[in-house]
């Protein structure tokens, strides 16, 4: 009895331990290895296999959108048409959260698969008070810094959507 109990400690620590030994290094998502997946296999299973599992990986995009870097806002693009609600709905709240940072990359993502009408709103879930003025603020200032004479129509038109939907939320708000 005492052998079969000392077996059985001997092998499920060995079995616990295979999963940490067996799993390799963390490696960074590189921008370009995601365009080239999306050019050999297309945005719907490029989006699924970073959404799999955890979804750390598709987490990773969308952090990397949301800083602000006009490369990975520019892959929003090419993801998009393969995103389903809930990366689609990730991605727009990435890009909204990249607005105030580099508000002519976001613009310029307007037309063809991507609109810009629900990242210029507030798209986050449930945001806090202190957030919606913070961000709100950041946003409008960033979208009056555009000088980009092609983006000025886009800018114009994504202050009054998110100063309409601002109105509206601090209506909500009073009226709770």
């Amino acid at each position: 009895m005492q052998k079969t109990l000392v077996m059985l400690f001997v092998l499920g620590g060995f079995f616990c331990l295979q999963p940490a030994m067996a799993q390799a290094p963390y490696q960074p998502l590189k921008l370009e290895d995601i365009r080239r997946d999306i050019q050999k296999h297309g945005p719907k299973k490029v989006v699924d296999q970073l959404a799999k599992g955890d979804g750390k990986a598709w987490l990773e995009v969308e952090q990397h959108i949301a800083n602000g870097d006009a490369n990975w806002i520019e892959l929003a693009l090419e993801l998009r048409p393969g995103t389903d609600a809930g990366t689609g709905e990730g991605l727009v709240i990435a890009l909204a959260t990249a607005l105030p940072k580099n508000p002519e990359a976001v613009l310029d993502l307007e037309g063809g698969t991507m609109s810009l009408k629900n990242v210029c709103s507030l798209p986050f879930i449930e945001p806090e008070e202190a957030f919606v003025k913070s961000y709100s603020a950041a946003a409008l200032q960033a979208l009056d810094s555009v000088k980009t004479p092609s983006l000025q129509v886009e800018a114009e038109v994504c202050r009054l959507r998110l100063t309409s939907v601002l109105e509206l939320w601090e209506k909500r708000r009073m009226a709770r």
